[in-house]
Protein backbone atom coordinates (compact mmCIF):
# COMPACT_ATOMS: atom_id res chain seq x y z
CA UNK A 1 0.00 0.00 0.00
CA UNK A 2 1.40 2.97 -0.51
CA UNK A 3 2.85 5.26 1.50
CA UNK A 4 0.03 8.03 2.05
CA UNK A 5 -2.38 5.28 3.61
CA UNK A 6 -2.51 6.35 6.99
CA UNK A 7 -4.38 4.84 10.25
CA UNK A 8 -6.20 8.62 9.94
CA UNK A 9 -7.24 6.92 6.24
CA UNK A 10 -7.55 4.06 6.74
CA UNK A 11 -10.91 4.23 8.44
CA UNK A 12 -12.33 5.55 5.91
CA UNK A 13 -12.05 2.53 3.79
CA UNK A 14 -15.50 0.57 4.96
CA UNK A 15 -18.86 1.89 5.55
CA UNK A 16 -21.30 0.38 6.57
CA UNK A 17 -24.75 0.59 4.86
CA UNK A 18 -28.07 -0.16 6.71
CA UNK A 19 -30.73 -1.44 4.49
CA UNK A 20 -34.94 -1.89 5.79
CA UNK A 21 -33.98 -5.87 5.65
CA UNK A 22 -30.08 -6.51 6.57
CA UNK A 23 -27.07 -5.04 7.91
CA UNK A 24 -24.32 -5.86 5.59
CA UNK A 25 -20.63 -4.05 5.18
CA UNK A 26 -19.72 -2.78 1.65
CA UNK A 27 -16.69 -1.12 0.94
CA UNK A 28 -17.02 2.59 -0.41
CA UNK A 29 -15.30 1.28 -4.28
CA UNK A 30 -18.45 -1.68 -3.56
CA UNK A 31 -20.98 1.41 -3.17
CA UNK A 32 -19.75 3.81 -6.16
CA UNK A 33 -20.13 0.44 -8.87
CA UNK A 34 -22.32 1.63 -11.32
CA UNK A 35 -25.15 -0.74 -12.48
CA UNK A 36 -26.61 0.72 -14.89
CA UNK A 37 -26.35 3.89 -16.95
CA UNK A 38 -30.06 5.02 -18.43
CA UNK A 39 -29.60 5.95 -21.79
CA UNK A 40 -27.60 2.73 -22.32
CA UNK A 41 -29.72 -0.31 -22.39
CA UNK A 42 -26.96 -3.25 -22.20
CA UNK A 43 -24.61 -4.33 -19.89
CA UNK A 44 -21.73 -1.78 -19.55
CA UNK A 45 -18.76 -3.11 -21.34
CA UNK A 46 -16.73 -2.78 -18.26
CA UNK A 47 -17.09 -1.60 -14.47
CA UNK A 48 -18.21 1.82 -13.92
CA UNK A 49 -17.67 3.89 -10.47
CA UNK A 50 -18.75 6.96 -9.69
CA UNK A 51 -18.98 9.09 -6.16
CA UNK A 52 -17.57 11.44 -4.10
CA UNK A 53 -13.97 12.27 -2.56
CA UNK A 54 -12.80 14.30 0.30
CA UNK A 55 -10.22 16.65 -0.12
CA UNK A 56 -9.19 19.34 1.45
CA UNK A 57 -9.33 17.90 4.86
CA UNK A 58 -12.80 16.90 4.63
CA UNK A 59 -14.03 20.32 3.77
CA UNK A 60 -14.76 19.84 0.27
CA UNK A 61 -16.31 16.90 -2.28
CA UNK A 62 -14.98 16.14 -5.80
CA UNK A 63 -16.93 13.63 -7.98
CA UNK A 64 -14.94 11.23 -9.61
CA UNK A 65 -16.18 9.06 -12.76
CA UNK A 66 -13.82 6.06 -13.46
CA UNK A 67 -14.37 3.45 -15.78
CA UNK A 68 -12.03 0.19 -15.91
CA UNK A 69 -9.70 -0.65 -18.86
CA UNK A 70 -11.51 -3.08 -21.24
CA UNK A 71 -8.27 -4.75 -21.60
CA UNK A 72 -7.04 -5.71 -18.37
CA UNK A 73 -7.66 -3.25 -15.35
CA UNK A 74 -5.43 -4.65 -12.95
CA UNK A 75 -2.87 -4.21 -14.90
CA UNK A 76 -2.66 -1.12 -17.51
CA UNK A 77 -2.43 2.58 -16.90
CA UNK A 78 -4.84 4.70 -14.87
CA UNK A 79 -5.05 8.10 -17.01
CA UNK A 80 -6.27 10.85 -15.27
CA UNK A 81 -8.20 13.02 -17.99
CA UNK A 82 -8.86 17.23 -17.38
CA UNK A 83 -11.06 19.88 -18.78
CA UNK A 84 -10.17 22.73 -18.64
CA UNK A 85 -12.32 26.14 -18.55
CA UNK A 86 -11.96 26.86 -15.55
CA UNK A 87 -15.34 25.62 -14.96
CA UNK A 88 -15.32 22.70 -17.64
CA UNK A 89 -16.54 19.66 -16.20
CA UNK A 90 -14.00 16.54 -16.87
CA UNK A 91 -17.04 14.49 -18.01
CA UNK A 92 -17.58 16.31 -21.00
CA UNK A 93 -13.94 14.52 -22.24
CA UNK A 94 -15.34 11.78 -20.72
CA UNK A 95 -19.17 11.67 -22.86
CA UNK A 96 -17.77 13.48 -25.97
CA UNK A 97 -14.12 12.84 -26.40
CA UNK A 98 -12.56 9.49 -25.01
CA UNK A 99 -14.78 7.77 -22.96
CA UNK A 100 -16.10 4.37 -23.26
CA UNK A 101 -19.92 5.43 -23.87
CA UNK A 102 -20.00 8.76 -25.75
CA UNK A 103 -23.35 11.47 -26.95
CA UNK A 104 -23.43 12.23 -30.90
CA UNK A 105 -26.59 13.43 -33.43
CA UNK A 106 -28.68 10.40 -32.49
CA UNK A 107 -28.33 10.91 -28.80
CA UNK A 108 -31.63 13.75 -28.87
CA UNK A 109 -33.78 12.60 -32.00
CA UNK A 110 -36.21 10.70 -29.85
CA UNK A 111 -37.68 12.36 -26.26
CA UNK A 112 -36.72 11.29 -23.10
CA UNK A 113 -33.54 10.51 -21.56
CA UNK A 114 -30.28 11.42 -24.29
CA UNK A 115 -28.77 7.87 -25.23
CA UNK A 116 -25.44 6.66 -25.23
CA UNK A 117 -23.08 5.22 -28.11
CA UNK A 118 -19.85 3.09 -27.82
CA UNK A 119 -16.74 4.36 -28.87
CA UNK A 120 -14.58 2.06 -30.22
CA UNK A 121 -11.60 4.80 -30.27
CA UNK A 122 -12.09 4.69 -26.34
CA UNK A 123 -9.10 4.88 -24.18
CA UNK A 124 -10.56 2.43 -21.76
CA UNK A 125 -9.25 -0.13 -24.77
CA UNK A 126 -5.95 0.33 -23.41
CA UNK A 127 -5.98 2.39 -20.22
CA UNK A 128 -8.21 2.68 -16.60
CA UNK A 129 -10.08 6.72 -17.75
CA UNK A 130 -10.70 8.36 -14.20
CA UNK A 131 -11.87 11.88 -14.59
CA UNK A 132 -12.64 14.49 -11.73
CA UNK A 133 -15.41 17.42 -11.90
CA UNK A 134 -12.81 19.77 -10.35
CA UNK A 135 -12.18 21.82 -8.57
CA UNK A 136 -14.96 21.81 -5.90
CA UNK A 137 -18.27 24.14 -7.44
CA UNK A 138 -18.20 22.44 -11.13
CA UNK A 139 -20.85 20.03 -11.77
CA UNK A 140 -21.70 17.82 -8.89
CA UNK A 141 -18.30 18.47 -6.67
CA UNK A 142 -19.40 21.05 -3.96
CA UNK A 143 -17.86 22.40 -0.66
CA UNK A 144 -19.14 23.02 2.72
CA UNK A 145 -18.52 26.55 2.79
CA UNK A 146 -21.67 27.08 0.32
CA UNK A 147 -24.25 24.32 2.00
CA UNK A 148 -27.24 26.36 2.44
CA UNK A 149 -25.91 29.45 0.60
CA UNK A 150 -27.45 29.10 -3.21
CA UNK A 151 -25.42 32.68 -3.90
CA UNK A 152 -22.12 31.32 -2.13
CA UNK A 153 -19.15 30.56 -4.51
CA UNK A 154 -16.80 27.94 -3.71
CA UNK A 155 -12.84 29.62 -4.06
CA UNK A 156 -10.50 28.02 -5.83
CA UNK A 157 -6.75 29.27 -7.18
CA UNK A 158 -4.69 27.79 -9.32
CA UNK A 159 -2.37 26.25 -6.25
CA UNK A 160 -5.58 25.34 -4.02
CA UNK A 161 -7.06 23.01 -7.33
CA UNK A 162 -3.64 21.25 -7.62
CA UNK A 163 -3.55 20.68 -3.80
CA UNK A 164 -7.43 19.61 -4.09
CA UNK A 165 -6.67 17.05 -7.19
CA UNK A 166 -3.68 15.53 -5.12
CA UNK A 167 -5.83 14.65 -2.26
CA UNK A 168 -8.35 13.23 -4.47
CA UNK A 169 -5.75 11.40 -6.31
CA UNK A 170 -4.70 9.59 -2.84
CA UNK A 171 -8.22 9.40 -1.97
CA UNK A 172 -8.90 7.45 -5.13
CA UNK A 173 -6.10 5.15 -4.53
CA UNK A 174 -7.12 4.42 -0.97
CA UNK A 175 -10.45 3.95 -2.32
CA UNK A 176 -8.85 1.32 -5.41
CA UNK A 177 -5.65 -0.45 -3.77
CA UNK A 178 -5.39 -2.81 -6.18
CA UNK A 179 -4.82 -0.22 -8.83
CA UNK A 180 -2.02 1.39 -6.49
CA UNK A 181 1.10 0.43 -8.01
CA UNK A 182 -0.25 0.99 -11.83
CA UNK A 183 1.47 3.18 -14.20
CA UNK A 184 -0.42 6.62 -13.49
CA UNK A 185 -0.79 8.96 -16.49
CA UNK A 186 -2.31 12.45 -16.63
CA UNK A 187 -3.90 13.54 -19.66
CA UNK A 188 -5.95 17.48 -20.49
CA UNK A 189 -6.82 20.23 -22.26
CA UNK A 190 -7.04 23.98 -22.25
CA UNK A 191 -6.94 25.01 -18.94
CA UNK A 192 -5.43 21.34 -17.79
CA UNK A 193 -1.93 23.01 -19.12
CA UNK A 194 -1.93 25.12 -16.10
CA UNK A 195 -3.88 22.31 -13.88
CA UNK A 196 -1.71 19.31 -14.96
CA UNK A 197 1.96 20.46 -14.23
CA UNK A 198 0.99 22.20 -10.86
CA UNK A 199 -0.77 18.62 -10.10
CA UNK A 200 2.69 17.06 -11.38
CA UNK A 201 4.96 19.49 -9.28
CA UNK A 202 2.25 19.14 -6.12
CA UNK A 203 2.87 15.00 -6.31
CA UNK A 204 6.68 15.55 -6.40
CA UNK A 205 6.55 18.04 -3.09
CA UNK A 206 4.33 15.31 -1.33
CA UNK A 207 6.49 11.96 -2.34
CA UNK A 208 3.05 10.28 -1.95
CA UNK A 209 4.17 7.07 -3.88
CA UNK A 210 1.32 7.51 -6.93
CA UNK A 211 3.91 5.92 -9.97
CA UNK A 212 3.37 9.05 -12.37
CA UNK A 213 4.88 8.37 -15.36
CA UNK A 214 4.19 11.58 -17.32
CA UNK A 215 1.61 13.62 -19.26
CA UNK A 216 0.35 14.82 -22.20
CA UNK A 217 -1.18 18.09 -22.46
CA UNK A 218 -3.64 19.31 -25.96
CA UNK A 219 -3.99 22.91 -26.46
CA UNK A 220 -3.02 23.62 -23.30
CA UNK A 221 -2.31 27.30 -21.78
CA UNK A 222 0.26 28.04 -19.24
CA UNK A 223 3.48 28.31 -21.93
CA UNK A 224 3.55 32.52 -22.49
CA UNK A 225 0.25 32.88 -21.26
CA UNK A 226 -1.54 32.60 -24.86
CA UNK A 227 -5.11 33.19 -23.78
CA UNK A 228 -5.47 36.92 -22.74
CA UNK A 229 -3.71 40.14 -23.64
CA UNK A 230 -1.50 41.35 -25.94
CA UNK A 231 1.36 38.07 -26.37
CA UNK A 232 -2.23 36.08 -27.07
CA UNK A 233 -3.29 38.74 -30.01
CA UNK A 234 0.31 38.16 -31.40
CA UNK A 235 0.15 34.62 -31.34
CA UNK A 236 -3.45 34.32 -32.93
CA UNK A 237 -2.86 37.07 -35.64
CA UNK A 238 -0.06 34.44 -36.52
CA UNK A 239 -2.56 31.79 -36.65
CA UNK A 240 -5.39 33.26 -38.25
CA UNK A 241 -3.06 34.88 -41.26
CA UNK A 242 -1.72 31.29 -41.81
CA UNK A 243 -5.10 30.09 -42.33
CA UNK A 244 -5.82 32.07 -45.13
CA UNK A 245 -8.74 33.97 -43.05
CA UNK A 246 -7.74 37.97 -43.42
CA UNK A 247 -5.68 39.52 -45.82
CA UNK A 248 -1.59 40.67 -46.46
CA UNK A 249 -2.73 44.65 -46.10
CA UNK A 250 -4.34 43.86 -42.71
CA UNK A 251 -1.65 41.61 -41.79
CA UNK A 252 0.83 44.81 -42.96
CA UNK A 253 -0.91 47.18 -41.01
CA UNK A 254 -1.00 44.85 -37.89
CA UNK A 255 2.73 44.56 -37.95
CA UNK A 256 3.17 48.70 -38.17
CA UNK A 257 1.11 49.59 -35.92
CA UNK A 258 1.64 46.44 -33.21
CA UNK A 259 4.95 44.81 -33.86
CA UNK A 260 6.44 41.56 -36.00
CA UNK A 261 4.07 37.91 -35.16
CA UNK A 262 6.87 36.18 -34.89
CA UNK A 263 8.84 35.44 -31.80
CA UNK A 264 10.24 37.23 -29.48
CA UNK A 265 7.23 39.25 -28.68
CA UNK A 266 7.92 43.07 -29.75
CA UNK A 267 7.49 45.68 -27.36
CA UNK A 268 4.29 47.17 -29.08
CA UNK A 269 2.60 43.85 -28.44
CA UNK A 270 3.19 44.34 -24.66
CA UNK A 271 1.41 47.94 -24.81
CA UNK A 272 -1.24 47.89 -27.53
CA UNK A 273 -2.01 51.70 -28.50
CA UNK A 274 -5.58 52.85 -30.04
CA UNK A 275 -3.92 52.39 -33.58
CA UNK A 276 -2.96 48.25 -33.13
CA UNK A 277 -6.52 47.78 -31.32
CA UNK A 278 -8.25 49.28 -34.31
CA UNK A 279 -5.56 47.50 -37.13
CA UNK A 280 -6.86 43.79 -34.77
CA UNK A 281 -10.21 44.98 -34.94
CA UNK A 282 -10.23 45.07 -38.74
CA UNK A 283 -8.49 42.04 -38.38
CA UNK A 284 -11.63 40.38 -36.25
CA UNK A 285 -14.10 41.81 -38.45
CA UNK A 286 -12.45 39.95 -41.59
CA UNK A 287 -12.31 36.73 -40.08
CA UNK A 288 -15.98 36.93 -39.29
CA UNK A 289 -18.18 34.38 -37.19
CA UNK A 290 -16.54 31.44 -36.66
CA UNK A 291 -15.93 28.14 -33.78
CA UNK A 292 -13.14 29.68 -31.94
CA UNK A 293 -12.11 26.00 -30.78
CA UNK A 294 -12.00 24.65 -34.52
CA UNK A 295 -12.05 26.53 -37.79
CA UNK A 296 -13.09 23.73 -39.60
CA UNK A 297 -16.65 23.32 -37.37
CA UNK A 298 -19.66 24.52 -39.37
CA UNK A 299 -22.47 23.91 -36.50
CA UNK A 300 -24.32 26.94 -35.78
CA UNK A 301 -24.32 29.10 -32.48
CA UNK A 302 -27.35 30.25 -30.42
CA UNK A 303 -26.39 33.39 -31.36
CA UNK A 304 -28.09 34.61 -34.80
CA UNK A 305 -25.24 36.47 -36.29
CA UNK A 306 -22.49 33.89 -35.35
CA UNK A 307 -19.47 35.00 -32.56
CA UNK A 308 -16.75 36.49 -34.03
CA UNK A 309 -12.99 36.05 -32.42
CA UNK A 310 -13.28 38.77 -29.73
CA UNK A 311 -17.25 37.55 -28.90
CA UNK A 312 -15.37 34.69 -28.17
CA UNK A 313 -12.50 36.32 -26.03
CA UNK A 314 -15.24 38.12 -24.08
CA UNK A 315 -17.38 35.08 -23.31
CA UNK A 316 -14.80 32.99 -21.50
CA UNK A 317 -13.85 35.95 -19.11
CA UNK A 318 -15.14 35.90 -15.44
CA UNK A 319 -18.41 37.56 -14.94
CA UNK A 320 -19.18 40.54 -12.93
CA UNK A 321 -19.48 38.46 -9.89
CA UNK A 322 -16.66 36.04 -10.53
CA UNK A 323 -18.31 33.20 -11.30
CA UNK A 324 -17.18 31.20 -14.68
CA UNK A 325 -19.85 30.39 -17.31
CA UNK A 326 -19.92 26.55 -18.15
CA UNK A 327 -18.53 25.28 -21.08
CA UNK A 328 -21.86 24.41 -23.10
CA UNK A 329 -23.05 27.57 -22.44
CA UNK A 330 -20.56 28.56 -25.43
CA UNK A 331 -20.70 25.71 -27.72
CA UNK A 332 -22.82 24.31 -30.03
CA UNK A 333 -26.08 25.88 -28.42
CA UNK A 334 -28.09 25.54 -31.75
CA UNK A 335 -31.22 27.64 -32.14
CA UNK A 336 -34.45 25.45 -30.85
CA UNK A 337 -37.69 25.75 -32.97
CA UNK A 338 -40.55 25.02 -30.84
CA UNK A 339 -42.44 21.55 -31.81
CA UNK A 340 -39.61 20.81 -34.20
CA UNK A 341 -37.27 17.60 -32.37
CA UNK A 342 -33.51 19.02 -32.04
CA UNK A 343 -31.41 16.46 -34.90
CA UNK A 344 -28.23 18.58 -33.76
CA UNK A 345 -25.78 17.12 -36.09
CA UNK A 346 -23.73 18.61 -39.16
CA UNK A 347 -22.89 15.26 -40.06
CA UNK A 348 -25.15 12.63 -40.07
CA UNK A 349 -23.27 11.07 -42.14
CA UNK A 350 -24.76 6.68 -42.55
CA UNK A 351 -22.01 4.75 -41.03
CA UNK A 352 -19.94 6.95 -39.79
CA UNK A 353 -18.26 6.45 -35.92
CA UNK A 354 -20.12 7.58 -32.91
CA UNK A 355 -17.43 10.23 -32.52
CA UNK A 356 -17.90 11.38 -36.32
CA UNK A 357 -15.14 10.80 -38.49
CA UNK A 358 -15.33 14.73 -40.99
CA UNK A 359 -17.01 16.67 -38.83
CA UNK A 360 -17.72 16.85 -34.65
CA UNK A 361 -21.28 16.21 -34.31
CA UNK A 362 -23.30 19.45 -32.87
CA UNK A 363 -25.14 19.91 -29.29
CA UNK A 364 -23.33 17.25 -28.12
CA UNK A 365 -22.76 19.67 -25.47
CA UNK A 366 -26.66 19.58 -24.31
CA UNK A 367 -26.74 16.16 -24.53
CA UNK A 368 -24.89 15.39 -21.97
CA UNK A 369 -26.18 18.37 -19.88
CA UNK A 370 -29.53 17.30 -20.62
CA UNK A 371 -28.42 13.72 -19.04
CA UNK A 372 -26.55 15.02 -16.29
CA UNK A 373 -29.27 16.67 -15.02
CA UNK A 374 -32.39 14.02 -15.44
CA UNK A 375 -32.88 12.61 -11.93
CA UNK A 376 -32.49 9.09 -13.22
CA UNK A 377 -29.28 9.78 -14.03
CA UNK A 378 -27.96 11.52 -11.34
CA UNK A 379 -29.39 8.61 -8.74
CA UNK A 380 -27.24 6.13 -10.83
CA UNK A 381 -24.23 8.25 -10.46
CA UNK A 382 -24.45 8.02 -6.66
CA UNK A 383 -24.63 12.01 -7.02
CA UNK A 384 -26.61 12.64 -3.10
CA UNK A 385 -24.85 15.88 -2.80
CA UNK A 386 -26.69 19.42 -2.34
CA UNK A 387 -25.17 20.85 -6.21
CA UNK A 388 -26.56 19.69 -9.49
CA UNK A 389 -24.73 20.19 -12.72
CA UNK A 390 -27.14 22.89 -13.80
CA UNK A 391 -24.77 26.10 -12.72
CA UNK A 392 -21.46 26.73 -11.44
CA UNK A 393 -20.80 27.90 -8.56
CA UNK A 394 -17.45 28.41 -8.72
CA UNK A 395 -14.69 32.17 -8.06
CA UNK A 396 -11.74 31.05 -10.00
CA UNK A 397 -8.90 33.15 -9.21
CA UNK A 398 -6.00 32.06 -11.72
CA UNK A 399 -2.56 33.76 -12.89
CA UNK A 400 -0.03 31.38 -10.81
CA UNK A 401 3.50 32.79 -11.98
CA UNK A 402 1.79 35.21 -14.59
CA UNK A 403 0.45 32.39 -16.71
CA UNK A 404 3.99 31.46 -17.60
CA UNK A 405 4.63 27.91 -16.66
CA UNK A 406 7.70 27.22 -19.15
CA UNK A 407 10.53 27.02 -16.39
CA UNK A 408 7.95 24.14 -14.79
CA UNK A 409 7.49 22.42 -17.90
CA UNK A 410 11.17 22.62 -18.48
CA UNK A 411 11.66 21.32 -14.68
CA UNK A 412 9.08 18.91 -15.45
CA UNK A 413 10.39 17.73 -18.78
CA UNK A 414 13.72 16.31 -16.88
CA UNK A 415 11.65 13.81 -14.97
CA UNK A 416 8.94 12.46 -16.70
CA UNK A 417 7.35 12.07 -20.57
CA UNK A 418 6.10 15.17 -21.37
CA UNK A 419 4.12 15.08 -24.61
CA UNK A 420 2.79 18.79 -25.40
CA UNK A 421 0.13 18.29 -28.89
CA UNK A 422 -2.30 20.74 -30.86
CA UNK A 423 -4.91 20.37 -32.69
CA UNK A 424 -4.44 22.73 -35.67
CA UNK A 425 -7.52 24.27 -36.25
CA UNK A 426 -7.49 25.56 -33.12
CA UNK A 427 -8.17 29.30 -32.04
CA UNK A 428 -7.77 29.54 -28.67
CA UNK A 429 -4.82 28.18 -27.70
CA UNK A 430 -3.31 28.08 -31.19
CA UNK A 431 -0.38 25.29 -32.36
CA UNK A 432 1.99 28.34 -33.31
CA UNK A 433 1.97 29.57 -30.02
CA UNK A 434 3.04 25.83 -28.31
CA UNK A 435 5.18 25.49 -31.18
CA UNK A 436 7.08 28.72 -29.56
CA UNK A 437 7.41 27.88 -26.62
CA UNK A 438 8.27 24.47 -26.71
CA UNK A 439 11.28 25.13 -29.41
CA UNK A 440 12.63 27.73 -27.25
CA UNK A 441 12.94 25.18 -23.61
CA UNK A 442 16.52 25.31 -24.34
CA UNK A 443 16.73 21.13 -25.18
CA UNK A 444 18.38 20.09 -28.15
CA UNK A 445 16.40 18.86 -31.68
CA UNK A 446 16.63 15.00 -31.48
CA UNK A 447 14.01 14.49 -34.47
CA UNK A 448 13.78 17.54 -36.57
CA UNK A 449 9.79 18.58 -37.54
CA UNK A 450 8.24 15.92 -39.55
CA UNK A 451 5.10 14.36 -40.28
CA UNK A 452 3.61 11.44 -39.05
CA UNK A 453 0.96 8.90 -40.74
CA UNK A 454 -2.34 7.48 -39.41
CA UNK A 455 -4.49 4.92 -40.46
CA UNK A 456 -6.78 4.67 -42.76
CA UNK A 457 -9.62 7.08 -41.70
CA UNK A 458 -6.65 9.44 -41.30
CA UNK A 459 -4.70 8.83 -44.89
CA UNK A 460 -3.11 5.75 -44.20
CA UNK A 461 1.03 6.37 -45.22
CA UNK A 462 -0.17 8.43 -47.93
CA UNK A 463 -1.30 11.65 -46.62
CA UNK A 464 0.63 13.22 -43.55
CA UNK A 465 -1.97 13.12 -40.09
CA UNK A 466 0.26 15.50 -37.77
CA UNK A 467 3.75 16.61 -37.18
CA UNK A 468 6.28 15.90 -34.59
CA UNK A 469 9.42 17.79 -33.20
CA UNK A 470 11.48 15.09 -30.61
CA UNK A 471 13.61 16.95 -28.02
CA UNK A 472 16.63 15.42 -26.59
CA UNK A 473 19.52 16.54 -24.03
CA UNK A 474 18.67 16.30 -20.61
CA UNK A 475 14.43 16.20 -21.28
CA UNK A 476 13.33 12.45 -20.38
CA UNK A 477 10.94 12.08 -23.27
CA UNK A 478 9.79 15.80 -24.56
CA UNK A 479 7.94 16.27 -27.96
CA UNK A 480 5.73 18.61 -29.62
CA UNK A 481 3.52 17.40 -32.24
CA UNK A 482 0.25 18.48 -33.81
CA UNK A 483 -2.76 17.15 -35.43
CA UNK A 484 -4.02 17.75 -38.79
CA UNK A 485 -7.85 19.07 -39.08
CA UNK A 486 -8.22 18.78 -35.04
CA UNK A 487 -9.30 21.49 -32.93
CA UNK A 488 -9.09 22.41 -29.10
CA UNK A 489 -11.26 18.84 -28.71
CA UNK A 490 -9.21 16.43 -30.69
CA UNK A 491 -10.78 13.27 -29.38
CA UNK A 492 -14.05 14.67 -30.56
CA UNK A 493 -12.88 14.96 -34.20
CA UNK A 494 -10.82 12.55 -36.78
CA UNK A 495 -10.48 10.29 -33.97
CA UNK A 496 -8.56 7.76 -36.21
CA UNK A 497 -5.21 9.81 -35.36
CA UNK A 498 -5.99 9.79 -31.97
CA UNK A 499 -6.02 5.80 -31.45
CA UNK A 500 -2.55 5.54 -33.53
CA UNK A 501 -0.89 7.57 -31.17
CA UNK A 502 -3.10 7.06 -27.70
CA UNK A 503 -1.26 3.34 -27.29
CA UNK A 504 2.03 4.44 -27.93
CA UNK A 505 1.49 7.09 -25.39
CA UNK A 506 1.16 4.68 -22.68
CA UNK A 507 3.67 2.44 -23.93
CA UNK A 508 6.58 4.52 -24.59
CA UNK A 509 9.55 3.02 -22.29
CA UNK A 510 9.32 -0.32 -25.25
CA UNK A 511 10.95 2.06 -27.54
CA UNK A 512 14.67 3.73 -27.40
CA UNK A 513 14.80 7.61 -26.66
CA UNK A 514 15.67 8.02 -30.25
CA UNK A 515 12.30 7.34 -31.37
CA UNK A 516 11.17 8.93 -34.73
CA UNK A 517 7.58 9.05 -35.99
CA UNK A 518 8.48 8.56 -39.69
CA UNK A 519 10.42 5.45 -38.37
CA UNK A 520 6.92 3.50 -37.32
CA UNK A 521 5.30 1.40 -39.00
CA UNK A 522 1.26 2.66 -37.52
CA UNK A 523 -1.09 -0.29 -37.69
CA UNK A 524 -4.49 0.44 -38.60
CA UNK A 525 -7.31 -1.55 -37.15
CA UNK A 526 -10.85 -2.28 -38.50
CA UNK A 527 -11.16 -4.62 -35.49
CA UNK A 528 -11.85 -3.83 -31.79
CA UNK A 529 -8.57 -4.84 -30.83
CA UNK A 530 -6.34 -2.38 -29.24
CA UNK A 531 -3.51 -0.83 -31.15
CA UNK A 532 0.44 -0.78 -30.84
CA UNK A 533 3.32 1.10 -32.48
CA UNK A 534 5.83 -1.30 -33.70
CA UNK A 535 9.39 -0.19 -35.32
CA UNK A 536 10.26 -1.68 -38.56
CA UNK A 537 13.17 -3.12 -37.41
CA UNK A 538 12.82 -4.65 -33.49
CA UNK A 539 9.27 -6.91 -34.55
CA UNK A 540 9.17 -10.17 -34.78
CA UNK A 541 5.41 -11.77 -34.72
CA UNK A 542 3.49 -14.72 -35.86
CA UNK A 543 0.28 -14.04 -37.08
CA UNK A 544 -3.14 -15.55 -36.71
CA UNK A 545 -6.17 -15.21 -39.04
CA UNK A 546 -8.83 -14.22 -36.75
CA UNK A 547 -11.40 -11.97 -38.47
CA UNK A 548 -13.84 -12.02 -41.76
CA UNK A 549 -12.54 -10.38 -44.98
CA UNK A 550 -13.48 -6.80 -44.32
CA UNK A 551 -13.53 -3.85 -47.70
CA UNK A 552 -11.55 -6.57 -49.86
CA UNK A 553 -8.79 -7.12 -46.82
CA UNK A 554 -8.11 -10.17 -44.45
CA UNK A 555 -7.54 -9.15 -41.12
CA UNK A 556 -4.86 -11.00 -39.26
CA UNK A 557 -3.95 -10.95 -35.41
CA UNK A 558 -0.24 -10.32 -34.92
CA UNK A 559 0.26 -12.36 -31.44
CA UNK A 560 3.87 -12.94 -29.44
CA UNK A 561 5.10 -9.31 -31.15
CA UNK A 562 8.25 -8.96 -29.56
CA UNK A 563 8.90 -5.44 -28.55
CA UNK A 564 11.48 -4.49 -26.49
CA UNK A 565 11.60 -7.83 -24.96
CA UNK A 566 7.79 -7.44 -24.24
CA UNK A 567 4.65 -9.06 -25.85
CA UNK A 568 2.04 -6.87 -27.06
CA UNK A 569 -1.25 -7.74 -29.75
CA UNK A 570 -1.76 -5.49 -32.48
CA UNK A 571 -3.52 -5.81 -35.54
CA UNK A 572 -2.70 -5.67 -39.25
CA UNK A 573 -4.48 -5.28 -42.77
CA UNK A 574 -2.71 -7.78 -45.18
CA UNK A 575 -4.32 -7.38 -48.70
CA UNK A 576 -4.66 -10.51 -50.98
CA UNK A 577 -1.49 -11.14 -51.98
CA UNK A 578 0.10 -11.59 -47.97
CA UNK A 579 1.43 -8.06 -48.06
CA UNK A 580 1.48 -5.76 -44.98
CA UNK A 581 -0.78 -2.78 -46.16
CA UNK A 582 -0.16 0.01 -44.16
Amino acid sequence: MKSYVSNRYAAMLTVVYVSTNVNSEVSPKDADEIKALPGWNKALPSKHYSGYLPVANGTRHMHYYFQESENSPSTDPVTLWMNGGPGCTSLKGGFEELGQLVFNYKSMINPGTPTLSYNPYSWTTVSNLLMFESPPGVGFSYCDECLGDPGCKCNATDLSTASDNTDALEQFFLRFPDLDRNSFFITGESYAGMYIPTLMAEIDRRQNGINLKGAAIGNGVGGQSEEFGGNGHRIRAKFYYGKGVYPTVIRDTIEKECGSLDYPTAAGWENVTDACNAALQAMNAAIGPHNLYNMQDFCPTEESGGATLFDWLRSMKPREDGSLPRMDELLHRQPTVPGVPVVASCATVEGASPLGDIEQWCSVDRSMMTWLADPAVIKALHMTGPKGTETNNLHYVGGYLNGDLRALYKELALKYRLWIYNGQEDGCIPYTGAEEWTSHQGFPVATAWHPWFGGDGAGGSRVAAGYATQYGGDAKDFAFITVKGAGAFHLRRLPTQHRICRPYFFERDFVAASFRFDSLRWLSRVSEMPLVCCRRSSCGCTFLREHQPQAGHWMYSAIKCCLGRRCRFMTYKLNGSGAVSV
